[in-house]
Formats: C-alpha cells, structure tokens, sequence
C-alpha cells in the first residue's frame, strides 16, 4: 500500500478507527469509496468518503479534495447543504464524515412517489435554490447542479419532513462576485452556455436548476443530442420549447420561471433571491398531479444496466494488471484539471494530439465504450476497465468469476434478490432490479442463466477494437 506522510489537513484527526465502525460500503468514486459508518460513542451512522492518498497522484488532484471540504465547511449549517461534520487521516486514507443522506436523489425520489403536482415541483426547487443561495452570498459556485447531486435526508416519498440537500462539491469554487471563471465543468444536459464558452459567474448554477426544473413538470430534457457533443451544441443554440403534450397542463406561472433560469443572457437570469419571490415559487403552483407520461419519461433517466457495470467493475478488479502505472499515468494525462473524470473535451484533445483524422463515428464508439454508466464523464474504474482492453478483459474465464460472484448461492443462475445484492450499492429501487432482469432474462423464466449473462457482457463487442485502438495509441502495453 502507498502511504503517504504528509497530511491534506492541518487540522484533521488521526484516530478513525477507534470512533467509528465501518458498517457497508454505499458507493465508489474516482478517488475512493464512501461507506456507511456508527460513531461508536453515539451510536448515530454517517457517511463518509475514504479517499484513498495514493490516487492522488498529482497537486491538482490533491487540491480537488482540499478545496471541497474548505467549501463544505465554510458552507456549514444551512438546512439545504449536506454538512461536513470532520476530517480525520492516516498515512494511507483521508477520512472525511458527512451526515447521512438515505433518501436517494432527486429523480428517485419522484420516481417513488409515483404521482406528484405543480406544487411539489415548486417546493422542490425551492429548497434547491436556497441552497443556491446561500451558496451564492457565500462566495461559491457548485458548478455541478444535477439531481444526482441533491438527496434527500431520508426515505419517505410522501413525507414534508424530508429534507432536500445539495451534495457533491467536487467541482465547487470559490468565486467573487463581478469576476468571471473560465475553467469548463458540469454535467453536459445541465451545463449553460456560457460556461461552454468558457466565461461565466454564478448564474451557470441558476440555469442547471432550470434545466432540472424543466426535466421535473415535462419528463423531458430542453437540450438533447446523440451525443455529449451533440447536448452541447443544442445548449449553445440554447432553442428549447413547451409544445410537447406534457406541458399542455403545465401553469403559464410554471413555464414563466422555466424561461426566467434558462435566459440565454446570463445577465437577464434572475438571481437566486429574485427566483425566491416568484408566487410560483412562493407556494401559488398547482396541487393537480402531473400527467403519468412525466413520470414515465424520468425513468429513463435513472434506467441503465448497472448490473453490466457491476460485472466489468468484479472482472477489472480482479483481473492482475502489470501495466497499471502505464494506465495511471494516461488517466493523469488525459484528465487535465485533474477533476479525477475524463470530460468529452479531454478525451478528444487527447486523441487529437496522436491522430487528427478519426472520425465522428468513431469517437463516439470509442466514447461509448469507455463510459459505461453513462453519466457523461469517464471516472478512474471506467478508465481502468476499458484500458485493460475489453476484448482480453470479456474473457470466458473473467465472465465466469464475474457470474459467480453474483451468483451467490451457487444455482447456476442470478435471481432478482441477487441482483439487488449485487447493487446495493448502486442506490436502485425495486422496480429497476425488475427491469434489469426483463432486459437480460431473454427466455423469461424469471431467472438470468450463463448464456443470458454472457450475451448481456457481449451487447457492445463491436466497440471493443475502438478501445484497443485508444489503449495503442496511448502506449499503454498490453496485458501480460
């Protein structure tokens, strides 16, 4: 193990293991894992990202990490904003406690609800833009406002007590107000113009909140395309409308506040205390519910086959890797603010620099392959998988050890509760286990045998020499 004495921290603790105990893992990211934990004098659970030092392979991945938690701390004690309670770091992980959220994100939770109106889009957005606020007279910018990145304090759909809090501050900076930041970031569907353009302030959040708020009265997306790049030009056309049935019952009051957050001129948008006085806002919407095809529509934006993703995660991790600081260092490379993801940009200027005449089609290929969950950046486990060649990785013997290990009792087959084992961290409710199994299980007898398994692995073998190709020309070696 890489451990590394310097600490991040000046202040952080040294004794993690001795407050808390580690109950379960709730998700992975580029730098780490974020488990669940119970401080063992209070018996009270938190999560807690373990970013582990030795991924941290240059300054500015370093910085990434320091600067959130400076921001979540200076952002502390508002009711909208996932609060950081303490650091705590050893020689190989910086331990960093976060209360805990149990109630999913945003589009989950609607999803749950199963019908909900005017009005609870507005409060929604309400909470959403509070915590805009009081980032905004704080002197921060989130700069990654999506519904993955606001979660509910618990799990209760129906319930008014649940509070709604903004998480993820990865991205955030510190920004003064009357001055312009020029570094490109965010999320391709909610990204503003300007911030394309690489010259925006504050307003670049006003205007992601927008496009979640268009998402949440029509189950639609203002600004689409095929691809990253194609999202990215419609943003820049910045074109959108309200003729699709779903806005036919949706409030002129509504679709007012839409137009208001996705002004293309950032100094027309109004400001996140302005947006706070409209009526809509106010609690003047609507209580009739929405029609069911919005409902319908949101699925497909939590709908993915992350079973497929869990078993290339099992094969890239236990697969031996002597080349793995050749892939290190081509992540470091590629990821140019070191964000820890890979953007569209950086992997076509990447690509640019060894060959300028690839194709559209292939890019997007060779995109596709390497962006596996679909989110629109590539993090370190994605990059890991697809540069560890996916022709050498989808081996039989690699696809058997993958099955086995989610097949759990042994039967030869994967049922749905294993389904839901095997992503339980991965925070999908009961009706996508449902789906994953329709879409795997080609026989329907309510079970995904080996041959279902493998075709499943096999769906995109034809993207696997575009990955080959990337992994040549970034001289990477093969596997041995």
């Amino acid at each position: 193990m890489t451990h590394i004495r310097e600490k991040l921290f000046e202040n952080s603790k040294d004794n993690f293991d001795e407050d808390f105990d580690e109950i379960g893992e709730l998700g992975k990211g580029a730098f780490g894992v974020c488990i669940l934990c119970k401080d063992r004098q209070t018996q009270q659970t938190y999560a807690v990202k373990k970013v582990l030092k030795g991924r941290l392979i240059s300054d500015s991945m370093r910085l990434v990490v320091i600067t959130e938690v400076k921001i979540q701390s200076h952002l502390k004690g508002h009711k909208n904003i996932v609060q950081i309670l303490d650091t705590y770091e050893d020689g190989e992980y910086v331990y960093i406690v976060q209360e805990l959220c149990e109630g999913g994100d945003l589009f989950d939770h609607l999803i749950a609800k199963g019908r909900y109106s005017e009005r609870d889009s507005a409060d929604l957005c309400r909470a959403m833009l509070m915590a805009v606020e009081h980032c905004h007279k704080s002197g921060v910018m989130h700069r990654d406002l999506k519904p993955d990145n606001f979660l509910f304090s618990f799990e209760e759909p129906n319930s008014k007590d649940a509070l709604l809090k903004t998480a993820d501050f990865g991205l955030s900076c510190f920004h003064t107000p009357g001055t312009r930041e020029s570094q490109p970031c965010g999320t391709p569907t909610y990204i503003a113009p300007e911030v394309i353009r690489k010259d925006y302030d504050e307003k670049a959040d006003i205007w992601s909140v927008g496009v979640i708020l268009y998402i949440m009265l029509s189950g639609k997306m203002p600004f689409y395309g095929r691809t990253d790049t194609d999202c990215l030009r419609s943003t820049l056309r910045g074109r959108y409308s309200f003729q699709h049935r779903n806005w036919q019952t949706v409030s002129d009051e509504a679709k007012e506040i839409v137009d208001a957050m996705l002004r293309y001129n950032p100094s027309d948008r109004p400001s996140a205390t302005e947006l706070l006085e409209y009526s809509w806002i106010r609690g003047n919407a609507s209580t009739k519910p929405l029609v069911q095809s919005v409902i319908d529509n949101m699925k497909q934006f939590s709908n993915m086959n992350k079973l497929k993703k869990r078993a290339m995660q099992i094969m890239a991790e236990s697969t031996k890797l002597p080349n793995l600081h050749e892939v290190k260092k081509a992540f470091r490379e590629m990821d140019r603010d070191g964000s820890g993801t890979i953007t569209v940009d950086e992997m076509r200027d990447a690509l640019e620099a060894v060959n300028k005449n690839f194709s559209e089609e292939y890019f997007e290929k060779l995109w596709d392959t390497y962006d596996v969950d679909g989110d629109g950046v590539i993090d370190y486990t994605e990059f890991l998988t697809a540069t560890s060649q996916l022709n050498k990785l989808l081996t039989a013997e690699n696809m058997e050890k993958a099955f086995k290990e989610i097949d759990k009792d042994g039967s030869g087959t994967i049922t749905v509760s294993e389904i839901k084992e095997a992503l339980k961290n991965f925070n999908c409710d009961n009706q996508m286990f449902e789906q994953i199994m329709a879409e795997a299980d080609k026989n329907k007898d309510g079970v995904i045998d080996y041959d279902e398994f493998e075709e499943m692995m096999q769906k995109r073998e034809d993207l696997h020499v575009a990955a080959d190709e990337l992994k040549g020309l970034l001289n990477i070696s093969d596997l041995e």
